[in-house]
Formats: structure tokens, sequence, C-alpha cells
């Protein structure tokens, strides 16, 4: 038993300005109040080779109704997830899996951002999740799977509906801040809307318009996602009490202490 679901979605924008979008929400947000953790395990950064692998343990409130988890008997979800970014692919992917010693579910989600294969200047975003029920209530765990799938189809459309917000401000603040590039929206545009379908039709209606210097404009891009790398790692880091330096000049590795999982483990 056990199902999965792959959703995509079209960002008309950057892949740079996306990354630096999904950044600025962590470890914590007000604007994603199901997010209970998101600690540090460790970082590993090449600026040679302009990669970065960060270990995550998220605990996540269980969005699922109120009476499954009540049938469950938890309130929350623990996930260990490694995020590794290429600066040179212009990818970031996200591979993350329920804790290995539940013995009530398997539940895991694959998610990419990387360059849209028909236009350099907007992003591709596919995410597939998976979950596995073990047997009980007389197998009617493919009933409760199909209700939890159909819920993270919700989310998915709420997830983006937040990301286009994050991204608003960003570009705000950039052109507040006189960067080189600028972003050119039609009067049509519905930053509210969200679909599974990578279509042009069904995403917000956003073109991209480069500074002529165009290596200056690049670099900055690059510039600008260190520094939103570098802003996420020193909040995760401040918020779990951990000293060491962060320097994106120079290559590094830190291991992060992580106090033990509060609650019930799943």
């Amino acid at each position: 038993m056990g199902g999965s679901r792959t959703l995509d979605y079209v960002y008309h924008l950057p892949w740079e300005i996306v990354v630096r979008a999904y950044v600025s929400r962590y470890p914590l947000h007000p604007r994603i109040p199901m997010m209970l953790a998101a600690d540090i395990m460790s970082v590993d950064w090449n600026p040679d080779t302009g990669k970065l692998v960060v270990d995550r343990r998220m605990k996540a409130d269980l969005e699922a109704p109120y009476w499954l988890k009540r049938v469950f008997g938890v309130y929350w979800m623990y996930m260990w997830q490694t995020t590794t970014l290429s600066m040179k692919e212009k990818k970031l992917v996200s591979v993350s899996h329920s804790n290995p010693a539940s013995t009530l579910y398997k539940a895991g989600e694959v998610a990419t951002w990387e360059v849209h294969p028909e236009n350099p200047n907007w992003t591709l975003f596919t995410v597939t999740g998976t979950l596995e029920l073990e047997k009980f209530f007389w197998n009617f765990q493919s009933i409760i799977e199909s209700l939890l799938l159909r819920t993270y189809n919700t989310q998915f459309a709420l997830a983006r509906k937040i990301d286009h917000e994050f991204i608003d401000q960003l570009t705000k603040l950039d052109e507040d801040n006189n960067e080189l590039y600028t972003h050119l929206r039609s009067d049509n545009v519905n930053t509210t809307s969200a679909s599974a379908s990578a279509s042009a039709s069904a995403t917000p209606t956003v073109s991209v318009a480069l500074d002529p210097r165009i290596e200056q404009v690049q670099q900055r891009h690059t510039e600008l996602v260190i520094l939103a790398l570098q802003g996420w790692i020193e909040r995760s880091y401040a918020k779990q009490k951990h000293t060491a330096a962060v320097d994106f000049r120079a290559s590094f590795h830190h291991d992060v202490p992580v106090g033990p999982c509060e609650g019930k483990m799943l």
C-alpha cells in the first residue's frame, strides 16, 4: 500500500530570487505557523564547487484532521531533511523523510528548484510526496492515505501563495536598494494562484528584464544568494545558541549539537 503525489509549479522569476525567498523563512516564521522547529544538525560549504549541504531536523504540526490526530495519539511529526544547493548548477534539492523509528507510517518528500528548461529567467519547482501507513483498522489505511494526500495538495497551493508573498517583499527591497535588475509585472498578475501544472497559463505572468551589464547582474545575483544563505545559517545558529562563525568566503564544516526530540516519536 501507500501513495504519492508529484506536483510542479513555474515561477516566472529567476532561480536566485526564488531561492532567496525560500531560505528567508527559516528557521521559523509567523507566516508558517505549522513549522514548530527547524534545527540545523550540520552544515558543509565549499566555495570552490559552490555547493552547500545542510542537514536539519524538522518538527511540524501534523497536517491532518483532528479526529485522525486523536487516532494516532500525536499532534506533530518529525522529519529529517538534507538540503543541497549548487550555485554552479543553479539547483536546490531538499530530501526529507520521517523519523526512522516510527512504527506508524513512513513519509518522504523530494523538492527541487531549478532553472526552467524553456526559459533561463524562470524557475521550475517540482515536489514529490510519499506516504505509507502501517496496517491498522482492518486495512482502512488506504482511505486515510488518500485523505492525507489530498491535504497535501491543499498545502501545496497555500505554500505557493506564501512563496509569492516572500518574493514580493524581496523584489521590493531590491528595488529600494537600486539593484541592477528590475522586475516588470503585468497588470493582471495573480500572485495568490497556485497550480499543480507547469504550464504558463496556470502561473502568474511575470517577465524579467535584465540590465545590459549581464555579467554584473549575474554576479550580483550570486552575491545576494550567498548573503541569503549566510543569513539563514546565522539566524538558525542564534536560535540554537550555536556560536560557530559563518564565513562563506572559505570552506567550512560545522556539526551542531541538537537536543533530544520532544514528545512522542513518529
